[in-house]
């Protein structure tokens, strides 16, 4: 039945009532239709309010993870992640999430840092114990990395070779016969992502450049919306390839330098959103991309779940340092620096009122991206799973360390040989007096709470003289455990031994320099250790200073 010209004109004017409803808000009856009957009202739109409500997918980075089961956690700040916790996290996200894709850049299974004396069997039994909880993690693709290759020769090679989580390479002879060179992955929500590596080994710059663009244009045609590199090269590298070539949603960065902090905020470079997680497993890089319409990416990252809270903790631990680094005695540098993050603080709490203001709001148009970077504090959940593999790491490499270790080392004729603390506090009381609140006198105890009382990856930093003649090994731990006067100003028995106790054949050092407190303090273990700032700590009466009367 063909539609009279009267009734177009009543459903025009029912339209343009109707819209005119709308924009106004107004709550007014619906008019009658033809023929007498009320017009039911069309259901709304559904608003989103949640990226994870839209075809999307939730990238994981981690980067330069190097077979760290846990970081060392000496120092506060490093006080975070672990392979255990890392692996119930996983679990939980992906229960609420069906599109997570985690993925690593970088050194996997080989440190950088130098094993100590006889610490090769236990760097080897901990990389083939990492390995296989990597298998149970459900990666979704590795960039292969040359320095793990390097570092760990055939072993590391022959773990990457056999172990299951995917491997990429692109452009270089690896060796490692079943790594590919990319790899496209489909999230639950339906979003094709794909994924490849960039390695330096393929050649200069330019080489680099036309490797990417080859990949990238290979992945568009397999369907991918959403390209992934996965970069060993440097930062700069990195940046310069993802500003030249076209088609790059996201870098995740590897070979991430010892110092490096947590990167808070999302930050593009070109088209693409550059991941950077600090090295060890001690954070991760998330990047939730979501379609909700095309054009260049947009930061929505203050519509992700628990951005206020985050936004909130980051703007009271800024305050709290603000108040610390505004009082008297601090360094030059830290005056100077105040400006900096006193403007830092003003622009978090913009950020925090934004993601107030976003809470519950609809989504904007747009190709949508939402960043954080997430640090596992030790008292997060574990894996028991995990768990069990790293308490059985633990026992194995232990019980090998003490057969491996054999006695300690004699003294060599001549030369200074370690006496320990007992001989130091006889003549010196005020600074035995005054080390017994040190924090270096409690660091045999922090072992003994984390169980790592045999782990050669722990014990030298934390024991005076280990594995050097006349000092320490697990047979004498006894006389040499914590970090003893002879730990920093040498071994005394030259010094015991002279008439002259401060002439230059005492053998003791009596201003330490930062040569000294670097052998423990470095940038992988103690990342903010300024020798500078820390030395004058230490110096108090009895030690460093006329004791007091």
């Amino acid at each position: 039945m063909h539609a009279t010209r009267s009734s177009i004109a009543v459903l025009a004017a029912v339209a343009a009532l109707a819209l005119l409803t709308a924009c106004c808000g107004r709550q007014s009856a619906p008019p009658p239709e033809p023929g007498g009957t009320v017009a039911k009202p069309a259901a709304p739109a559904q608003t989103v309010t949640s990226l994870r409500a839209l075809p999307h997918v939730t990238l994981i980075a981690l980067s330069d993870w190097q077979g760290v089961i846990k970081p060392c956690g000496c120092v506060e700040e490093l006080q975070r992640g672990g392979v255990e916790r890392i692996a119930a996290w996983l679990k939980t996200q992906r229960a609420g999430d069906d599109s997570v894709v985690v993925v690593h850049a970088g050194a996997l299974l080989s440190e950088d840092e130098a094993a100590h004396a006889g610490q090769e069997a236990q760097r080897l039994e901990r990389a083939t114990t990492f390995a296989h909880i990597l298998d149970t993690l459900d990666l979704a693709a590795v960039a292969l990395s040359a320095e793990d290759l390097k570092r760990g020769g055939e072993p590391v090679r022959a773990l990457l070779a056999k172990s299951r989580f995917p491997l990429l390479a692109h452009g270089w002879k690896s060796g490692v016969k079943r790594a590919e060179p990319r790899r496209v992955v489909t999230t639950g929500s339906g979003v094709k992502v794909g994924l490849f590596s960039l390695s330096p080994e393929t050649g200069d710059l330019a080489r680099l450049k036309a490797a990417a663009a080859e990949q990238v244009k290979l992945l568009r045609a397999e369907g991918a919306a959403v390209v992934v590199a996965l970069s060993n090269l440097d930062m700069r590298s990195s940046r310069r390839v993802a500003r030249a070539v076209q088609g790059i949603d996201a870098v995740v960065l590897g070979r991430v330098p010892p110092k490096t902090e947590p990167v808070e905020e999302a930050e593009q470079d070109g088209d693409a959103w550059m991941l950077m997680a600090p090295r060890h497993g001690a954070y991760m890089a998330t990047l939730t991309l979501a379609m909700n319409g095309e054009g260049p990416w947009r930061d929505a990252s203050a519509w992700l779940p628990g951005a206020t809270e985050r936004l909130a903790q980051r703007v009271k631990a800024l305050e709290a340092d603000l108040a610390t680094w505004r009082g008297p005695d601090q360094s030059v540098a830290t005056r100077k620096a105040l400006p900096f993050f006193e403007r830092q603080l003003k622009e978090l709490k913009r950020a925090h009122d934004k993601a107030v203001a976003a809470q519950g709001k609809p989504l904007p148009k747009g190709k949508l991206a939402g960043y954080a970077s997430v640090g596992l504090p030790w008292s997060a959940p574990t894996d028991p799973a995990v768990s069990a593999l790293v308490k059985a790491y633990d026992s194995k490499v232990g019980a090998m360390n003490v057969k491996l270790a054999g006695d300690p080392l004699p003294p060599e004729a001549g030369k200074a040989s370690y006496v320990g603390e007992a001989v130091c506090s006889a003549c010196h009381q005020p600074a035995a007096k005054w080390a017994e609140h040190d924090k270096h006198h409690h660091a045999w105890e922090t072992l003994v709470k984390a169980g790592k009382t045999k782990d050669l990856d722990c014990v030298p930093c934390h024991v005076t003289g280990w594995r050097k003649p006349g000092g320490s090994a697990f047979k004498n731990l006894e006389r040499f455990q914590r970090v003893q006067c002879e730990a920093c100003h040498g071994p005394g028995s030259l010094h015991v031994a002279a008439a002259k106790k401060t002439g230059p054949d005492s053998g003791i050092v009596r201003s330490p320099d930062a040569s000294v407190c670097g052998t423990c303090h470095t940038p992988e273990h103690a990342p903010r250790f300024s020798f500078r700032d820390y030395v004058p700590k230490l110096r108090a009466p009895g030690h460093g200073l006329p004791a007091a009367k």
